[in-house]
């Protein structure tokens, strides 16, 4: 059972991202989450996995309601890689995002900012990932080309819909 019902994006690295702007595209996510969907699933990614997230920047900000729901998306061989890919309503418009991300786990984080907390100085934003990308090197990149393109193509599609 899970006691916080969200995700705090800031315990995963963002290793890249990208976003789009659909003018006159509110109301239309749920296009862009199925479209995006079906290509991923035609690519056939080994072990591939996609949930609802919610996430959030904080757990303060969490708490107070400041939340927003992605897809996250897996793929079984790489455990500490995850995509979020959102979509939401924005005025007339449908933001919609993509997040490519590694995994960090507490015990990793707390060894590595504990030198810099103890020094009395600010850790670093972000911490170097720890995967082996020489042997994870190609599934990686095709994971990632494979989820990106998958909501760049879904977002094209719409936007080609709405004219």
């Amino acid at each position: 059972m899970n006691l916080i019902p969200f995700r705090v994006i800031t315990d995963d690295i963002i290793l890249d991202r990208w976003n789009a702007l659909v003018h006159h595209g509110r109301g239309h996510a749920d296009d862009v989450y199925q479209d995006a969907l079906a290509f991923l699933q035609e690519v056939d990614l080994p072990g591939l996995q996609v949930r609802s997230q919610v996430m959030t920047t904080s757990y303060l900000s969490g708490l107070q309601g400041n939340q927003r729901e992605f897809l996250e998306v897996t793929a079984a061989p790489l455990s500490q890689i995850v995509v979020y890919r959102g979509a939401y309503d924005l005025a007339t418009s449908l933001s919609c995002h993509w997040y490519f991300t590694t995994r960090v786990g507490l015990v990793q984080t707390l060894l590595e900012k504990a030198p810099f907390v103890l020094a009395g100085k600010e850790p670093p934003k972000t911490l170097t990932p720890h995967l082996n990308l020489f042997v994870k090197d190609i599934a990686v990149r095709h994971f990632a080309s494979s989820t990106h393109m998958a909501l760049a193509q879904a977002v094209e599609r719409l936007m080609e819909g709405l004219g």
